[in-house]
């Protein structure tokens, strides 16, 4: 299957490129030929009727953040659907380790001996986490993908004279 348009890494949309800073790999035929493909935005940003009133107001902020960035498409209403709901799940898991705590002792039937063990639902936490960080991923929204698309401070030249030339003043 080597050679087929399948094979390799997906390709990032242009948003994602120029939202990363990192437009300069792509050449300006292949930016107009990526923006030719691209699907039309997301304009109708109402929630399914199935949610909840706190997954009601995670998509709306989600949607509007990734629609003013230019990332949400017709094509990821289901992509924002998942990333919500997994979201919801951690944080009906994390209320009820807030309350009940994260350990639990546990007693052997056999001896009555008690040993401290982790609470059931912490293991579920940490796997709604990981699947919530996977989507935030495919949308380019991670702290390390906020941290290069932040303006860099002014440059100053050679700020600590150490010959280096310029460097961001941040």
């Amino acid at each position: 299957m080597a050679g087929t348009s399948s094979s390799g890494r997906t390709r990032k949309p242009v948003e994602l490129h120029v939202l990363h800073g990192d437009p300069s790999n792509l050449g300006s035929k292949e930016i107009a030929k990526r923006q030719n493909v691209q699907y039309p935005p997301m304009e109708d940003l109402t929630p399914p009727d199935y949610f909840s009133n706190f997954e009601k107001k995670c998509w709306h902020d989600l949607a509007e953040k990734f629609k003013a960035t230019r990332v949400l498409s017709t094509m990821d209403s289901w992509s924002l659907e998942l990333l919500v709901e997994t979201y919801a799940e951690w944080r009906e898991h994390k209320d009820v380790l807030d309350r009940e705590g994260y350990t639990q002792i546990q007693i052997t039937p056999t001896t009555g001996a008690s040993k401290e063990v982790a609470h059931p639902r912490a293991a579920l936490k940490q796997k709604a986490h990981a699947q919530c960080v996977a989507l935030l991923l495919q949308f380019g929204w991670t702290p390390a993908a906020r941290t290069k698309t932040q303006q860099l401070g002014q440059l100053e030249q050679d700020p600590i004279g150490n010959g280096f030339g310029n460097r961001p003043n941040v």
